[in-house]
């Protein structure tokens, strides 16, 4: 409410009273602000911490930090605590009275992450503190686990004047950041003289593509497909199958060490694609036959489709058992 005194003129005289009635306007309007100040953190000069401000999800060693309040003193005179850990004395330009701009320092969080006390202290204007949940710094380097899975190539003959896609399936374990590769193919033609193919990657809408994003993953394996599509030439006369290769590789150019790839895969032009697995189900399906020596013996069929053999047959098994009935 407003402050209810005549103002005195030239000539009257200042009463006892009218001192009186000034004064306790004055302690009014004291109590006043001091309960205004009560609300407005440093409103009454001391150091206050009003927000705490960083760009990403978390905040993470080596981040920018802004420390918002007022009070909070100059580089020089102020100090940043964070816990016991570590301390901060120098701030980014920018900074003020109303805000700290600092990096978070390196500090050992016997973790992941650790919740801490930060505390701004100033010894002109006090100590405040907020709490805050620190993270390992994020790194910069990628790094991390991806293997490529046997190549898969179509059943049928792989023709000659003809494009032919191969599948590569990748799993990816450990990539330690969101990690954008570099995608890189080559098909060779092993004829005299050998021919350089043309070979592009596609994803999985069967677009080109020169890059492929891959995501941070922990221990469990992800699962992507790459494709490579290769435009095979026409054989010479008198040619009628030929040998050939392909690559698919990946890189990234802020770790040259870390460059997973296919390897070399051989196929045949002229003949049907390689069969790196097959897979079959013998439950109800088992045609076996005891011999006087009490062998099983086995027919498998590879689930290609292409009816053909393949060379050797690796079977891994634990136990069998087989009970009979009389």
């Amino acid at each position: 409410m407003p402050i209810q005194l005549n103002i005195p003129q030239p000539g009257d005289l200042i009463t006892a009273d009218y001192m009186r009635d000034l004064v306790t306007a004055l302690q009014q309007l004291d109590v006043r602000i001091t309960a205004l100040e009560a609300l407005v953190p440093g409103a009454a000069g001391q150091l206050a911490i009003s927000d705490l401000r960083w760009s990403t999800a978390d905040l993470h060693i080596g981040d920018e930090l802004t420390i918002i309040g007022a009070n909070l003193g100059l580089q020089g005179e102020t100090r940043v605590d964070f816990a016991d850990l570590a301390s901060v004395t120098v701030f980014k330009p920018g900074s003020n009275e109303r805000q700290i701009i600092l990096t978070v320092p390196a500090m050992a969080l016997g973790g992941e992450s650790k919740k801490l006390q930060l505390t701004v202290t100033n010894p002109r204007t006090g100590v405040d503190s907020r709490s805050v949940t620190v993270f390992q710094g994020l790194p910069t380097k990628p790094d991390g686990t991806i293997n490529f899975a046997p190549a898969q190539f179509p059943g049928s003959t792989i023709q000659p004047s003809a494009d032919l896609v191969v599948a590569f399936p990748l799993a990816i374990q450990n990539l330690n950041m969101d990690t954008v590769f570099n995608v890189t193919t080559a098909a060779n033609l092993l004829i005299s003289p050998p021919v350089v193919m043309t070979a592009v990657a596609l994803n999985d809408l069967d677009q080109v593509i020169t890059t492929i994003s891959l995501p941070r993953t922990q221990q469990q394996a992800v699962t992507r497909t790459l494709k490579v599509k290769i435009s095979i030439p026409a054989l010479p006369s008198g040619l009628t199958k030929a040998d050939a290769n392909v690559i698919l590789s990946l890189n990234v150019a802020s770790n040259p060490a870390f460059m997973p790839g296919s390897g070399m895969v051989p196929f045949t032009v002229g003949a049907a694609g390689p069969v790196s697995a097959f897979s079959f189900d013998i439950t109800g399906k088992l045609a076996a036959s005891l011999g006087s020596d009490n062998n099983v013996a086995v027919t498998l069929v590879p689930a290609t489709g292409t009816g053909k053999k393949p060379d050797a047959v690796n079977l891994s098994y634990s136990r069998v058992y087989i009970a009979t009935r009389q």
